[in-house]
């Protein structure tokens, strides 16, 4: 297939889940023959095996760039944004179809958007009529996949689910030693890492909180977060309250390349998100890869990858004390903890690869391909 792949929100350079998840697909669906180009943000790496064109500031220039870039060449248009008003446009004008992908919990913000005022809930129209018109619609997870069909109005045979994924080349197990040398932590510390942006619906205050209840309990260990967001000063104030900011890195953002060493220097890697995520977390499968134990709340399919793989353990969300209990378990269990961080290894390279993911979209797009061609012969 040829597919015009737009991910006009991202930007390849950040260093954020949104421009792993978007450079691991393509790299993936090009190794599976599809000949992709790329509209985004920023700039992909060198030496990428995809044609790829920045994206314009502008709707309206965006517009026209895929436009041309789509007329007489693509067979499907895949969009990556919950509003995908450019590849509806360009479906409409061309006849091409068009394939949606969203990543995360919608129904709060069709809610917000729907009773905010008449703006708000234009838009929330509109987007129900473009996502109504696309030829499908792939969700990271179950629980945004019911959101889409519930909150949207999109019929249920429409969506498809498929999950996100982890580089295991990339990600994989390293020696925790070393890793700790290179970073400056001692070998007996007991750390705790989490990666992920720095913003409300992570549950990062959570983790705080329970690292202040072990730390009252005696149980001394260092925190590493990865990230950045809106939530960072707000965080380290709390730390900072909690008196555990000298046992608490800030590590800001580092590149992909260097992630899986501060995973490999920890004993226990934690999601602690709050009540209302949905979303397939990158960082679950790359914890998993390195062949960590994960401790995380149980939302949406993570709880159940979870438990199904005896990869973790999955605590109740927004409760530090049962999160402390569960990193504290971990702790004082080491041949367990190895043990479930082998079988999360066993499980991402079995399920949740990124090639795995891309065989999954690849297989939408197929189906919207071989439905418009179908429907052009018949008509």
């Amino acid at each position: 297939m040829r597919i015009l792949f737009l991910a006009l929100d991202v930007d390849l350079t950040a260093p954020r889940g949104d421009a792993v998840h978007v450079l691991e697909l393509v790299r993936n669906l090009t190794t599976l023959g599809h000949e992709v180009r790329l509209m985004a943000g920023g700039r992909p790496p060198d030496s990428e095996p995809f044609r790829f064109s920045p994206a314009p500031r502008s709707t309206w220039r965006q517009l026209l760039l895929a436009f041309r870039l789509a007329r007489g060449w693509a067979d499907v248009v895949y969009e990556r944004r919950t509003s995908p008003k450019v590849a509806w446009t360009i479906s409409s004008l061309t006849g091409i179809p068009f394939v949606v992908e969203i990543n995360g919990v919608l129904r709060e913000e069709v809610h917000a958007s729907a009773t905010r005022n008449f703006t708000g809930s234009v838009r929330v129209r509109l987007r129900r009529r473009m996502l109504r018109q696309a030829a499908a619609v792939v969700a990271v997870s179950e629980g945004v996949r019911r959101s889409i069909i519930t909150d949207l109005g999109v019929g249920d045979d429409r969506v498809w689910t498929v999950p996100n994924g982890a580089n295991t080349e990339v990600f994989r197990p390293m020696d925790k030693l070393e890793s700790r040398r290179s970073l400056g932590i001692r070998p007996t510390d007991r750390v705790i890492c989490y990666v992920g942006s720095l913003a409300p619906w992570q549950g990062v205050r959570h983790l705080l909180a329970a690292s202040a209840r072990l730390k009252h309990k005696g149980v001394e260990q260092m925190v590493l977060i990865l990230g950045t967001g809106p939530e960072e000063s707000h965080l380290k104030a709390y730390a900072e309250k909690l008196g555990i900011s000298t046992s608490v890195q800030f590590v800001g953002a580092p590149s992909n390349s260097r992630v899986p060493v501060y995973v490999n220097a920890a004993d226990v890697c934690t999601a602690p998100f709050e009540t209302t995520r949905r979303a397939s977390p990158i960082k679950i499968f790359e914890y998993l890869a390195c062949g960590k134990p994960v401790v995380a709340s149980d939302v949406d399919e993570v709880g159940s990858f979870l438990r199904q793989t005896g990869s973790g353990v999955v605590v109740e969300p927004a409760n530090p004390e049962v999160l402390s209990e569960a990193i504290e378990w971990l702790f004082r269990h080491p041949a367990e903890s190895d043990l479930m961080g082998l079988r999360g290894r066993a499980a991402v390279q079995r399920t949740r690869s990124w090639a795995t993911t891309a065989a999954g979209v690849a297989g939408v797009l197929g189906k919207a391909v071989s439905r418009k061609r179908e429907q052009a012969v018949a008509g």
